[in-house]
């Protein structure tokens, strides 16, 4: 069962105080400044979340949201675990691609179809275990005001980052028994339907370049339709990270899904003397609230650069990425407390 604390935090935190760090010049590693984490955000306009009884899976999620101009429906089918594998259809592959080009999540080709009346959506697919799935989902608009300020993922897809959620809309999704070909979790009897819009935004675990180069405003943009911005600022001879912000081109409009902000500007990382060690306080924000907060660790080696980002607060994201470059690329791994 779910905790209702998961569904009604409104908790939102201070930013963190920064950490005190010196560094010294040495001849840079590199050219331009280093990249030392990949950030992702996703606004989910529509989700309906079913919260299972019974089966291999703990939580069905059924949503949309546009990928430029393209609306597309993707499934997630989460185990009790926290596994999370994301289904979707074949003429939506190149807009999945660069969904999760940055959050390796495991997917597969459902043929989720959905099409629609004035009342209710119907969808149809392939579960992974090859049987047909039929549901009738009725429409609602969505709440015109935030909800819940919720950072909690709920255990879904820990090994994939450090993410928070702005949980923007939240309403009960009334469904029948013969609209949905399973049982559902009850809470004070009644069964765990909702139908939510939320902002996803965090640091990845993934591998990436870590070398790119600075535009005109000293910033480095990576992605399409969905992309980060890594602000520099300069500091005599050193370009220091002062904030990544990650944005999704969601129909004619660019949404800024969250901002990973730094209490003091990380340093620039071609000049960390040899075996030396530096710390910085970070905070994910999302809609202008600080949700989490997140603590990273570099290291300069004779042959590489270690890389450590440690969720810290609130408790349910204390767990850590782990980062090692290797040539020009950093490999992250998560671990979990």
């Amino acid at each position: 069962m779910n905790p209702l604390s998961y569904f009604i935090s409104k908790r939102s935190i201070k930013a963190p105080p920064p950490i005190a760090n010196t560094y010294q010049c040495e001849n840079p590693l590199t050219g331009p400044p280093i990249i030392p984490c990949m950030t992702f955000g996703l606004y989910f306009d529509c989700d309906y979340v079913f919260c299972m009884s019974e089966g291999p899976y703990s939580m069905l999620e059924i949503s949309s949201t546009y990928i430029g101009e393209k609306k597309i429906w993707f499934t997630l089918e989460s185990k009790p675990n926290g596994e999370q594998i994301a289904g979707y259809n074949k003429l939506d592959e190149k807009e999945v691609t660069e969904l999760f080009s940055v959050l390796k999540i495991k997917s597969y080709l459902n043929e989720i179809t959905v099409t629609e009346d004035d009342k209710f959506y119907f969808v149809n697919y392939s579960n992974k275990e090859k049987k047909s799935i039929s549901l009738k989902l009725r429409r609602s608009p969505p709440s015109n005001t935030p909800f819940f300020l919720n950072g909690n993922t709920m255990n879904h897809s820990k090994d994939l980052g450090l993410f928070s959620i702005f949980l923007s809309s939240l309403k009960y999704n009334r469904v029948c028994k013969n609209d949905i070909p399973f049982s559902l979790q009850k809470l004070l009897g009644i069964p765990m339907s909702f139908k939510i819009s939320q902002t996803v935004f965090g640091c990845a675990a993934t591998s990436f370049q870590y070398q790119q180069v600075l535009n005109e405003n000293n910033e480095v943009i990576i992605g399409d339709n969905l992309f980060s911005k890594f602000h520099f600022i300069k500091n005599n001879d050193y370009y220091e990270l002062k904030s990544i912000q990650s944005f999704h081109k969601y129909k004619d409009t660019e949404k800024k899904t969250g901002e990973l902000v730094f209490a003091s500007p990380l340093p620039d990382l071609r000049f960390l003397n040899m075996n030396q060690s530096f710390s910085q306080n970070a905070s994910i924000k999302i809609n202008g609230k600080h949700l989490s907060h997140l603590k990273f660790t570099i290291t300069r080696t004779s042959r590489n650069l270690v890389y450590s980002i440690k969720g810290t607060s609130p408790s349910w994201i204390r767990r850590s990425l782990k980062g090692v470059q290797m040539k020009s690329v950093i490999n992250y791994r998560i671990e979990n407390e």
